[in-house]
């Protein structure tokens, strides 16, 4: 397998996570009373439903509003918020998701309490643990397809990681099943971020490997004939013969989109990135388009949600920041528009769909946690044994 990170890093990053998972240093006990001690949500509205008029005037007094982040887009919703709200300045910092999930656990165990509003995956355990509350109102609550209104969390937008292709080459999704992947032709050539030190990448092979039957009916579907195991089901099998068809490892989703869509190729590689990124579609004119079509299943559905932190400094702001970012209750207020792009779906009635597919066109897996948790270090371990 081509690398381009070092052994000594790939280790840091294995133990790395191996300590966020843990749940830092508390016992059960401590845990346990972090999660059923809601009463500074109650207390600062986190559950209830107030005009905007009302949390501005008290978010004025607190000044400003303080977010961490996976992505960059809220240096724009920093401008848009502010010309509409004056008086609130917004601090955003970009940090990735497993050091997201580091960062907010260490400081929550300190009894620092930096963050305001967190903008990040669904994390179970840092919602249980008392680290940080889903923000759900009922006027936007309203909005939601009917299938998400009776959520705990109101999901900001969904994207998915598909195969990004080169369209100036492909005039069509060059593969259109996982077993694809496998084949001489695409040795060497598909690109993706190292799924033992990203959490995105492992969510979707540890879902690949839960749903063995499913990768079963693909390879019968493609080749005509039952699979013949080496490995103990068909979901790590997949995951072998991928490995041994040299995927080459990239470190950013960005450089794989670069990559792919690098104009003037004659036989470019394809890569796993999130739809988002698609984007650069339009922004940057780049060559590319997703493959939404994969048997048996894209790849696993990823929802951003936007949380108000534990014991945040600035609870007010923080509200009125989620309400203006996901569009207010009708959808058209600024902070959406840097999110609601092309490759990105926001589940919500008033909200425009950029996209030809609507979110319910997309065969996703979603990730199931339990599994996850209970079978990660198995993967991991499989994972970094088959690496030359």
């Amino acid at each position: 397998m081509k690398r381009y990170n070092n052994w000594l890093v790939a280790c840091i990053l294995i133990l790395s996570f191996a300590l966020i998972t843990g749940c830092g240093s508390k016992g059960s006990a401590d845990v346990e009373a972090e999660k059923d001690d809601t009463k500074w949500a109650e207390e600062n509205g986190i559950y209830e439903t107030e005009s905007v008029d009302e949390l501005y005037e008290k978010a004025k007094e607190e000044g400003k509003v303080v977010i961490y982040a996976n992505g960059s887009k809220f240096k724009d919703v920093k401008i848009s918020f502010e010309k509409e709200y004056p008086g609130i300045k917004v601090e955003p910092y970009k940090i990735t998701r497993a050091e997201l999930v580091e960062k907010l656990t260490r400081e929550h165990e300190s009894g620092v309490y930096n963050a305001d509003v967190i903008h990040t995956t669904p994390e179970p355990k840092l919602v249980d643990g008392g680290h940080m509350y889903p923000y759900f109102p009922d006027d936007l609550r309203s909005d939601f397809f009917e299938e998400y209104q009776d959520n705990e969390e109101a999901i900001h937008y969904l994207t998915v990681n598909p195969i990004i292709y080169n369209t100036e080459v492909y005039d069509e999704p060059p593969v259109t099943n996982w077993w694809d992947l496998t084949e001489p032709e695409w040795n060497g050539k598909v690109l993706m971020q190292d799924p033992v030190s990203d959490v995105t990448y492992s969510e979707l092979f540890i879902s690949i490997i839960q749903n063995s039957d499913e990768m079963a009916e693909a390879y019968k579907e493609k080749y005509g004939e039952e699979i013949e195991l080496t490995e103990e089901n068909v979901g790590y099998e997949f995951v072998k013969r991928f490995i041994e068809n040299d995927p080459v490892l990239i470190s950013s989703g960005e450089d794989i989109i670069e990559s792919v869509g690098q104009t003037g190729q004659e036989n470019p590689p394809i890569g796993f990135s999130s739809s988002s990124k698609l984007r650069h579609i339009e922004q940057s004119g780049l060559p590319i388009e997703g493959s939404f079509e994969l048997e048996p299943r894209v790849s696993v559905m990823s929802p951003k949600v936007l949380y108000v932190a534990d014991q945040a400094e600035h609870p007010n702001a923080a509200k009125l920041l989620i309400r203006w970012a996901s569009g207010e209750a009708d959808g058209e207020a600024a902070g959406l528009d840097p999110f609601n792009l092309y490759g990105v779906w926001v589940p919500r009635e008033s909200v425009e769909n950029k996209n030809e597919l609507s979110v319910e066109d997309i065969q996703a897996w979603e990730v199931d946690q339990e599994f996850y948790d209970a079978n990660f270090p198995e993967f991991r371990n499989f994972w970094l044994s088959k690496i030359d």
